[in-house]
């Protein structure tokens, strides 16, 4: 949870523009909408472990290959990744989450991340790439994780 979190910073961050706060919005408006139909008992029957997983390696791709995704593609991806967390938070606390304190801590982690991205933007040198580098480290993450 805790890389796709940071990594959806980072990703706002490298699009830019509107995706700085259209991103990480997108992702607390969605996955609050999961977790709540989840928490509802409507939570149909995923295999939550490796769709999670999964998403760690789909927000990580774009970064990885630098890809320059339209703010529309950027929202639908990362409003598919939201929904799965959401499902799986809703899931493992029905009954008894604090919705608004994972929604607080979620989009927290955001920030960390956009912050993340922003220091490396100003701090390393363009041609070392240290968003891909970090991509590349997500990727790498989310294929070991869905192995597992």
């Amino acid at each position: 949870h805790l890389l796709v979190m940071l990594g959806v910073g980072v990703l706002a961050m490298a699009i830019g523009g509107r995706a700085r706060w259209a991103l990480p919005a997108t992702f607390v408006g969605v996955m609050a909408l999961a977790a709540v139909v989840a928490m509802a008992g409507h939570a149909g029957s995923v295999a939550a472990e490796h769709l999670l997983a999964l998403s760690v390696l789909v927000i990580g791709a774009p970064l990885a290959w630098s890809a320059r995704l339209p703010l529309s593609s950027a929202v639908a991806l990362v409003a598919v990744c939201a929904a799965v967390h959401g499902q799986a938070h809703g899931v493992e606390t029905a009954g008894q989450a604090n919705l608004a304190g994972m929604l607080l801590a979620t989009a927290l982690l955001h920030a960390a991340g956009a912050g993340i991205g922003a220091t490396l933007a100003r701090l390393v040198p363009a041609r070392f790439q240290a968003n891909r580098v970090l991509g590349a480290a997500m990727v790498l993450a989310g294929l070991a994780l869905v192995a597992t």
